[in-house]
């Protein structure tokens, strides 16, 4: 097994994961399995695609929803719903950003390994194991549970963030510091 072929293997199965996260959302939204979290972002997703460019944040009695963590991203994700006008879109962007960020990283430990001076066999073990760890992380799916969460998209911007950076693209990495600091006080 080589390289390119651990490669495909890591995001495939990368990619295996996050079609189950798509589908686990859509279950989740069916089910009417999503939580007060999820109202605020929708209903700001929602009232800023309207024209509501300062909406209130009324499932926890806020003013404005910039009051909450101080979330600007939703101004950027508005224009979405005219493409998707889904309340199933906020969480399919989520399962998006966690499987960019999983991505990412899969890329950086494989760089790693095959710049490594270790034996093919240990490549291959460091190589399954990673991606073990990756797919079989139970955050990820705790992450994406029952709710929105603009910090994961704060999680994918960060790693592009830091992966611009490493390959010495100032340009890509500030863009991507900007969308990091744009997910909130709480990234």
């Amino acid at each position: 097994v080589d390289y390119w072929t651990m490669q495909r293997i890591g995001r495939v199965l990368i990619g295996l994961q996050g079609l189950t996260f798509v589908l686990f959302s859509v279950y989740e939204w069916h089910r009417f399995s999503l939580t007060q979290d999820f109202s605020a972002y929708y209903q700001a997703w929602f009232l800023i695609a309207h024209g509501n460019l300062n909406p209130p944040e009324t499932s926890f009695f806020l003013s404005a929803f910039y009051l909450d963590h101080f979330v600007l991203i939703m101004w950027l994700l508005a224009p979405l719903y005219w493409v998707f006008p889904h309340a199933v879109t906020l969480l399919v962007i989520q399962d998006i950003a966690a499987i960019g960020a999983e991505l990412i990283a899969w890329q950086w430990i494989m760089e790693y390994v095959d710049r490594s001076q270790l034996d093919k066999t240990s490549r291959i073990v460091i190589s399954l194991a990673a991606v073990s760890f990756l797919i079989a992380n139970p955050w990820m799916y705790w992450g994406i549970a029952f709710d929105f969460h603009p910090y994961t998209l704060g999680a994918f911007f960060s790693m592009g963030a830091l992966w611009a950076f490493k390959k010495g693209s100032a340009k890509y990495g500030y863009i991507f510091a900007v969308l990091t600091a744009l997910c909130g006080d709480v990234v």
